[in-house]
């Protein structure tokens, strides 16, 4: 699934909800087909009623998840000898990046000096999607030897 979602991130958008919407009838039809054999007239209502809903659930739940599976599919990388990008999640409207580091790590390693070194360079990435309330946060989440530590990039860290 998602490799299809990734090839899908580079359609058109309307091309995208096109698929949807007559994935959405087709179901639609298989789910009418027991009522309108046993004869009840509502039956022809309910393809119609399946691709209806897409229209207001689709601006909310396809671009997330095309976004995330377009991320996700060239993960693993490596950003250096010792931090790999595993993969990215996207739900509630916080984008979450899981990275590993591997190797010894001093016991007072802090993450938050990789956000001080680098706000704003995440600022200029995420800006636009912060301004169109597209993401509330992005996480940056390590996991090392030691447990997992965590920084967040807010629109106010980016003002």
């Amino acid at each position: 699934m998602q490799p299809l979602l990734a090839t899908m991130a580079d359609w058109p958008p309307i091309a995208v909800y096109a698929l949807v919407g007559a994935l959405a009838g087709l179901i639609g039809v298989l789910v009418a087909y027991p009522f309108k054999k046993a004869g009840y007239k509502f039956a022809q209502f309910i393809p119609i009623v399946f691709v209806a809903s897409t229209v207001p659930l689709m601006p909310q739940i396809l671009p997330p998840l095309l976004i995330e599976a377009n991320i996700n599919a060239s993960l693993p990388q490596n950003i250096d000898e010792a931090t790999t990008l595993q993969s990215a999640s996207i739900s509630e409207k916080e984008l979450t990046y899981f990275f590993t580091i591997d190797g010894e790590l001093p016991a007072d390693f802090d993450v938050s000096v990789i956000k001080a070194d680098n706000l704003s360079t995440f600022c200029n990435t995420f800006r636009s999607s912060f301004e169109n309330r597209f993401y509330t946060k992005v996480i940056y989440d390590y996991q090392t030897q030691a447990g997992s530590k965590q920084f967040t990039v807010t629109p106010d860290d980016c003002r």
